[in-house]
C-alpha cells in the first residue's frame, strides 16, 4: 500500500468519523426533542385531566399510560442503538488488530529475509531470480500472443460488421428501389383511375345531354307543329264532327289543343291529296327525327346540310290540280289548307334552325364539359404527380441521410480496423523484439553463469570476499536491530491493543448485562402494560362518556400518530 494510498484511506475514515458524529448529534437533537414532546404532552394531559376533575394517577388514566409506553419504547430503541454502535465499535476494533497482526508478520518476514545468508543459499536465489526472469518474459509472451488473437478477433468482428452494414446499405436500397417502383405503379394506376373517371364523366355528361335531348324531342312530339301529325289529327276531326248545312261548326278562330302554333283560319276542311309515297317519306322522316333524337349521345352522326337537303327533298307537294265546280266554302277550305301548309313549311324551317342552333349549343356544351373534366383530371393527376414526386424526394433525402450515417460508421470501422492491424503489426514487431531479447538474455545468461562459476571457483577464499562479508553482517546486524526495536513496539501496540479489546469485551459484557436488565425491565413493563391494559378495559367502562369527549379522541389520535411516526423514523433510522 502506497503513502497516496493510506492517506485517501485515512481522509475516508476521516469523513466517516465526521458523518458519524453529525447522525450522532442529530439523534440526540431528535431524542432531546422526543423528550420534550412528552414532557409537552404530559403538561396538557395533567392539565385537561385537572380542568375535568380527572385522576392524574398513570394506573387509572389511560392517556398517561399510552404515553409513558411511548416513552418505554422510545429508551429501549435508544438502548438498541447504543448496542448497535458497541457492536460497529467492536468490529472496527477487530479490522485493527488484523491489520496490526499482518503488519506484525510482513516484519518478521522482512526480519528473516534481512538475515545473513549462506552462500549456497545465495547460489539458490540468484538462480530463482533467473527463474522468475525467465517464467515472466515467457508469461509476456503469452500474454502478448493472447493479446495479439483478440486484436485478430476484434478484426474479424469489425470486418464483419462492416459486411453487416453493406448488406443492410444494400438491402435498404433494394427497399428504395422496390419503394420507388411501388409510387410509379401508384402513379400509373391513379393516371389510369383519373382517365376513367374523365370517361365516365364525359359518359355521363353525354347520358345527361341525350335524357335532355329526349326531353326536348318529346316536348316538341307534344306540341304537334308536325305536319304529318297535324294533318292526321285534323282528318280524325272532320270525321268526327258532322256537317249541317255545308258549314263546318269548327269555325272558330283557333284550335283548342294548347300545343298548337298555326291558327285554323278555315273550318274543318280537307288537305290536299297526298300520294303513297309521300306519305311513306314522311313516316320514315319522322322516325329517322325520333331515332337521332334517341341516338344523339355519341354527337357524330349526320350533317346538318344533309338533314336539311333531306327535309327540302321530302317536303310537302302542292298539286295545282283546278278544284272542281263546287261551292264557295270548299274552296275557302282548300286555300286556307294551302295557307296551313305553307306555314307548315316555315314552322319546319325554323325548327330545323332551332335544331341547328341545339347542336350547336350542346356540342358546345359538351366541349366546355370536355375541357373542364380534362382540365381537372390533369391537375388531380398533377397534384398526385406532386404529393407522390414529394414523397419519393423526402424517401431519397431519407435514403441520403442514411447512406450518409452509414457511410460514416463504414469510415469509423475503417479507421479503427486501420488501428487495430497497425496495433497487431507494433504488437507482432514488439513480440518479436521480445523473442530476440529473450535469445540474447539466455546467451548473457549462459556466459554469466560460466564466469560466474569460474570466478566463484578462483576467488571464494580471497580477502575481497572476506570483506564484503564483514560488511554485510554488519549492515545485517543493523537492520537487526532496527527490526528488533521495530518488533518490540509492535509488541507494546499488541498488547496495547489486547489491553483495548479486554476492555471493550468487558465493556461489551457489561452493555450485555444492561440489556438483559433492559429486557427484564422490558417483561416487567410488559406485564404492567397488561396490567394497565386490564385496568383501561375496566375504565372503559367507567369513564365511558369521557372517551366519547372529541377532544380526548383527538388526543388520543394524534399521539397514536405521534407515535407511529416515532416508530417510523426509528426504523427509517436503524
Amino acid at each position: 500500500m502506497t503513502s497516496s494510498e493510506a492517506a485517501f484511506y485515512a481522509e475516508r475514515i476521516a469523513q466517516k468519523e465526521h458523518e458519524f458524529n453529525d447522525l450522532q448529534t442529530a439523534f440526540n437533537k431528535y431524542k432531546l426533542k422526543n423528550s420534550v414532546k412528552f414532557d409537552h404532552l404530559r403538561k396538557e394531559i395533567t392539565l385537561y385531566c385537572n380542568n375535568h376533575g380527572l385522576p392524574i394517577v398513570e394506573k387509572e388514566n389511560n392517556a398517561l399510560l399510552l404515553l409513558r409506553l411511548a416513552e418505554m419504547e422510545n429508551a429501549l430503541e435508544v438502548t438498541r442503538r447504543d448496542a448497535e454502535s458497541l457492536h460497529h465499535e467492536l468490529s472496527r476494533r477487530q479490522i485493527q488488530m488484523n491489520d496490526q497482526f499482518i503488519l506484525i508478520k510482513n516484519l518478521e518476514e522482512q526480519l528473516h529475509v534481512a538475515s545473513p545468508l549462506s552462500s549456497a543459499e545465495l547460489e539458490e536465489r540468484k538462480r530463482a531470480l533467473q527463474n522468475i526472469d525467465l517464467d515472466i518474459v515467457h508469461q509476456q509472451m503469452i500474454y502478448k500472443d493472447e493479446r495479439i488473437v483478440e486484436l485478430n478477433n476484434v478484426i474479424l468482428d469489425k470486418e464483419r460488421q462492416i459486411l453487416d452494414l453493406q448488406e443492410m446499405c444494400r438491402e435498404q436500397g433494394e427497399v428504395a428501389n422496390s419503394k420507388t417502383q411501388a409510387m410509379r405503379i401508384v402513379q400509373k394506376k391513379f393516371e389510369v383511375y383519373n382517365i376513367v373517371s374523365i370517361h365516365a364523366k364525359i359518359y355521363a355528361a353525354s347520358i345527361y345531354l341525350q335524357l335532355e335531348l329526349e326531353n326536348r324531342g318529346h316536348r316538341e312530339v307534344a306540341t304537334e307543329t308536325d305536319n304529318w301529325l297535324w294533318m292526321q289529327q285534323h282528318i280524325q276531326r272532320r270525321e268526327r264532327e258532322p256537317i249541317v248545312n255545308g258549314v263546318n261548326r269548327a269555325n272558330s278562330g283557333r284550335s283548342q289543343s294548347p300545343g298548337h302554333a298555326v291558327a285554323n283560319r278555315s273550318g274543318s276542311s280537307s288537305p290536299p291529296p297526298l300520294d303513297p309515297s309521300e306519305a311513306e317519306n314522311k313516316a320514315a322522316f319522322i322516325r329517322e327525327d325520333d331515332e337521332d333524337l334517341m341516338g344523339l349521345p355519341t354527337f357524330q352522326g349526320k350533317n346538318l346540310d344533309q338533314e336539311a337537303s333531306l327535309r327540302k327533298k321530302q317536303r310537302k307537294r302542292v298539286t295545282f290540280d283546278l278544284p272542281p265546280a263546287a261551292s264557295r266554302l270548299e274552296l275557302d277550305m282548300v286555300t286556307a289548307n294551302d295557307e296551313i301548309a305553307i306555314t307548315l313549311h316555315h314552322l319546319s324551317d325554323e325548327n330545323l334552325q332551332l335544331r341547328k342552333e341545339l347542336n350547336e349549343q350542346t356540342t358546345s356544351m359538351v366541349d366546355s364539359e370536355l375541357t373542364r373534366v380534362v382540365r381537372e383530371g390533369k391537375a388531380q393527376s398533377l397534384k398526385a404527380r406532386a404529393v407522390a414526386q414529394g414523397r419519393i424526394k423526402d424517401l431519397e433525402d431519407r435514403m441520403a441521410e442514411f447512406n450518409q450515417q452509414h457511410s460514416a460508421q463504414v469510415d469509423r470501422l475503417q479507421t479503427e480496423i486501420e488501428t487495430l492491424r497497425s496495433t497487431r503489426e507494433w504488437e507482432v514487431e514488439q513480440n518479436a523484439k521480445l523473442r530476440e531479447q529473450i535469445t540474447q538474455i539466455r546467451d548473457k545468461n549462459h556466459k554469466l553463469t560460466e564466469e560466474l562459476d569460474a570466478s566463484e571457483q578462483a576467488n571464494r577464499d580471497t580477502e575481497l570476499k572476506v570483506i564484503q562479508g564483514e560488511e554485510l553482517m554488519e549492515r545485517m546486524v543493523e537492520d537487526l536491530a532496527e527490526a528488533e526495536s521495530i518488533i518490540r513496539y509492535m509488541e507494546e501496540q499488541k498488547h496495547s491493543i489486547l489491553d483495548d479489546v479486554d476492555s471493550l469485551k468487558e465493556a461489551l459484557i457489561a452493555q450485555d448485562q444492561f440489556i438483559e436488565i433492559l429486557e427484564a425491565d422490558i417483561v416487567i413493563y410488559e406485564e404492567h402494560i397488561g396490567i394497565l391494559r386490564e385496568s383501561l378495559g375496566a375504565s372503559k367502562v367507567d369513564h365511558r362518556s369521557l372517551i366519547r369527549s372529541k377532544a380526548f379522541e383527538t388526543k388520543l389520535k394524534a399521539l397514536e400518530k405521534e407515535k407511529e411516526q416515532i416508530d417510523r423514523r426509528s426504523s427509517g433510522e436503524a
